[in-house]
């Protein structure tokens, strides 16, 4: 766990170091990928193209091709008119990072919130995990000719119990 704190904080130090160049990096990398995969489908259809009077089906492949390159293009065109738009958010959020980074870096004490959220949700599950097993198994359980599976009857106020503490579990879990 300490290895994982140390790792914790020098990414957090990079990060505020370089967190600029991180974001556009990620950025480019998109771009990237979506030219790329749109020049690739683009040569696999011309690649088809060529053979288009020998087989059938290369006819559909190639359609399907070029019109997922168009697809590809059309994302990467609408999304770089986007990020222009968003530019100044961008650099905003750049900053939220950066300021971020300081403030854990200056209370490393607020690393440790997450192991002991994560101690309190184990534990709260185990507790919730019995109770609802407790409540399903205090039906009229039965056992069948058919299947070797036994079923178990509720009466309502015990289907509503049942309910109630899965609704519950799913809603402390949301809360803590």
């Amino acid at each position: 766990m300490l290895i994982a704190f140390g790792i914790a904080l020098v990414y957090l130090l990079f990060l505020r170091m370089f967190s600029g160049v991180v974001v556009w990096l990620a950025i480019i990398g998109y771009f990237a990928s979506l030219i790329a995969l749109g020049a690739v489908c683009y040569n696999k259809a011309m690649v088809y193209k060529l053979t288009m009077d020998t087989n059938a089906n290369d006819s559909d492949n190639y359609y399907a091709l070029l019109a997922l390159s168009i697809v590809f293009f059309v994302i990467a065109g609408l999304s770089f008119l986007i990020l222009l738009c968003m530019l100044r958010k961008l650099q905003l959020a750049i900053g939220v990072i950066k300021t971020a980074a300081v403030y854990v870096a200056e209370t490393p004490l607020a690393l440790t919130v997450p192991p002991i959220i994560t101690v309190f949700l184990g534990l709260f599950w185990a507790w919730w995990i019995v109770s609802v097993l407790y409540v399903y198994s205090s039906g009229t359980i039965t056992g069948s000719q058919s299947s070797p599976l036994a079923s178990v009857t509720f009466d309502t106020d015990t289907k509503n119990g049942f309910y109630y503490f899965i609704f519950g579990g799913l809603w402390v879990n949301a809360w803590i």
